[in-house]
């Protein structure tokens, strides 16, 4: 029995919940009631009821059309074969990610994301892996280039300030660590494994493949008409998740403009950074609370309006996640593929060592 068939037979079976998961849900609980204890629950009540149904309903195509330009951009990235990695396999994958994300801590969507498109596809999860990282170290430079543009207008709260350091930082240092694989290229990974090569075979053929297949996968980006497309997509991603949020700004009869939903996603996007809360509960709705004190907007309308916008994304996201995992069948594929799979592994590993020979 292969590892992926004992990891889908004894899924079932296990009902514990971790401890990081009941942790992060009792903190997020804990911060949800943190918020509700200032406000008057009548009045928000009242909010809530008096929100345009109608607006709040037209979130919903911008939100599927948010998920297919990322998925459009994941696909640029994986420059895999149209034939043999069709749009279907990368968007279910990213949805069924997303939807993990709203049930799992410290966004392991994105493992599952990649687990799922390995699964369904021929491409090896370090090359998706790749992509994946790609993505969000490039996301997280647009938001270090957004917060630099936000300081001309005003000062950012100190500890927006110390976080936006802190993300630069990291940001950096990813980018020199993607560049400097890309230009060692996979003869340079093989001459630093040779010593373990006569050591520990096997471990060192199997890193070899691995470190091969995620090198590949960030060469891919050099490409011009991959990063035509990345950031294209970007573009419109940025325009559609500020449309969203000027959307329920407008059912709540909210005075926001784009350079003000630009903000209150720069807040919300370091909210997801805190690994232990599933779905962001309750740091996505203090983001939202803080950024829009930031901004100058108090009163009994901004925890309600932060409470929708979390209700539209998390309830978008999980539909389409939903129906694209009942759709795939995807427990049904793990079985088949994770032995293509495995095959496909043994195949590479010859195929490095001919090529280095």
């Amino acid at each position: 029995m292969s590892k992926t068939e004992y990891i889908v037979k004894n899924a079932g079976s296990r009902r514990r919940l971790p401890w990081k998961y009941l942790a992060g849900s009792l903190l997020g609980i804990a911060v949800l009631v943190w918020l509700l204890c200032d406000q008057h629950v009548v009045k928000m009540w009242q909010e809530v009821r008096n929100a345009d149904p109608l607006i709040l309903l037209a979130c919903l195509p911008l939100v599927l059309s948010n998920m297919l330009l990322r998925a459009v951009r994941w696909r640029s990235l994986l420059g895999a074969n149209p034939k043999t990695t069709s749009y279907w396999s990368v968007f279910s994958a990213l949805m069924i990610g997303y939807l993990a994300n709203n049930v799992l801590p410290a966004r392991a969507g994105d493992l599952v994301r990649i687990y799922t498109l390995s699964s369904q596809v021929t491409l090896s999860r370090s090359h998706i892996l790749a992509t994946v990282f790609i993505e969000r170290v490039l996301d997280m430079a647009a938001i270090i280039l957004v917060l630099s543009l936000a300081t001309i207008t005003s000062p950012l709260p100190d500890w927006l300030r110390q976080g936006a350091t802190v993300l630069a930082v990291v940001t950096v240092m990813s980018i020199i660590a993607l560049i400097a694989l890309g230009i060692a290229g996979e003869r340079t990974v093989w001459r630093l494994l040779r010593p373990l090569a006569s050591r520990i075979p096997n471990l060192a053929d199997r890193l070899q493949v691995y470190t091969t297949e995620f090198i590949l996968g960030i060469q891919n980006f050099h490409k011009p008409t991959v990063m035509i497309v990345f950031f294209a997509s970007t573009v419109g991603i940025w325009i559609l998740e500020i449309a969203i949020v000027l959307f329920v700004a407008n059912a709540f009869s909210l005075p926001l403009v784009g350079f003000d939903a630009a903000i209150l996603m720069l807040f919300s996007l370091f909210s997801s950074l805190i690994p232990a809360l599933p779905g962001q509960i309750g740091t996505f709705e203090l983001a939202m609370v803080t950024g829009l004190q930031f901004l100058g907007h108090r009163g009994a309308t901004v925890l309600p309006f932060a409470f929708m916008l979390h209700i539209v994304l998390l309830g978008g996201t999980a539909l389409i996640g939903s129906f694209c995992l009942v759709y795939s069948g995807l427990p049904l594929k793990f079985r088949t593929s994770s032995k293509t799979h495995e095959l496909g592994n043994e195949t590479k590993i010859s195929v490095v060592e001919d090529t280095i020979k």
